[in-house]
């Protein structure tokens, strides 16, 4: 999440627009946000796979989910549109970060996007997949 505020470059909406949170946001709690962008960073349940390689080294992998939503102001299709703005820069920020987010080795979008469009928000969920390499010492 610190590095999707950090890196965030669009304008409408700012990064000073979004709320931003590191879990998950139902329908009900999103009600009572007072900011119309909502961005959403957790881990989902079960989010590590270990993978052998070899009796000294294996592949950690961790899944993380990101929420855009984004409330209906004024008709579903400008939300959707601003909805997509939202995830082609998150898809941005994470292919041109995907070797250098602290904490981090390799990150990517692995799967998505789920989305919904209702009356009163457009939602998208993208997984980020972060892969490590651990060595045994």
């Amino acid at each position: 999440m610190q590095t999707l505020q950090a890196q965030w470059s669009l304008i409408s909406p700012g990064v000073n627009d979004i709320y931003w949170v590191d879990t998950r946001v139902e329908t009900l709690d999103f009600a009572k946000v007072s900011k119309n962008y909502v961005i959403s960073c957790y881990s989902p349940t079960g989010p590590s796979m270990t993978t052998p390689l070899s009796r000294e080294a294996w592949l950690k992998t961790e899944q993380i989910i990101v929420d855009l939503i984004v409330k209906v102001t004024s008709s579903v299709d400008d939300a959707a549109g601003i909805r997509e703005n939202m995830r082609r820069e998150v898809e941005r920020i994470v292919h041109e970060k995907e070797l250098s987010i602290p904490g981090v080795p390799e990150a990517y979008v692995s799967r998505g996007p789920y989305q919904v469009e209702g009356p009163d928000l457009v939602r998208v969920s993208l997984q980020i997949s972060c892969r490590s390499f651990q060595i045994k010492s």
